[in-house]
């Protein structure tokens, strides 16, 4: 049975993507997943969607987790990030570490956040001179 929560434009797009990032044609893809390749032809398409036991095969050949593949969105991307960091996490000072990389990214984002809201001043303050010049014709 298909998911209809799937939107297919997604799915595609993602699939095309990981496809290509691994150099993989629809016939190697096909024979990892123990599907015909034409039904890797129809997915691609957007003709046909897989059913769940298929995309599960599908997601596992590509090594990204089934709900990223399907959904997109917030999950993770592939399984591999999730066992660096179960590794890293059984490693003397992991933890530690990967608070230290997360502080990091934090700080970083932090001062994206700074700079978007400058622009976004600078961008008010223009089209409030914008919009006093204009009243005044």
């Amino acid at each position: 049975m298909q998911d209809k929560n799937i939107r297919s434009d997604n799915f595609l797009s993602r699939l095309t993507d990981e496809m290509t990032r691994q150099g993989l044609n629809q016939t190697s893809l096909a024979k990892s997943v123990g599907v015909s390749q034409s039904r890797v032809s129809d997915w691609l398409s957007g003709k046909a969607m897989p059913q769940k036991r298929t995309a599960t095969a599908l997601a596992h050949a590509l090594g990204v987790e089934i709900k990223w593949l399907l959904y997109g969105g917030k999950f993770v991307r592939h399984l591999q990030d999730i066992g660096m960091v179960t590794e890293a996490l059984a490693s003397p000072k992991g933890e530690e570490k990967l608070m230290t990389g997360l502080r990091q990214r934090a700080d970083e984002l932090e001062s994206w956040k700074s700079r978007a809201l400058a622009a976004e001043k600078q961008l008010m303050d223009i089209q409030s001179v914008l919009d006093r010049a204009s009243s005044k014709k």
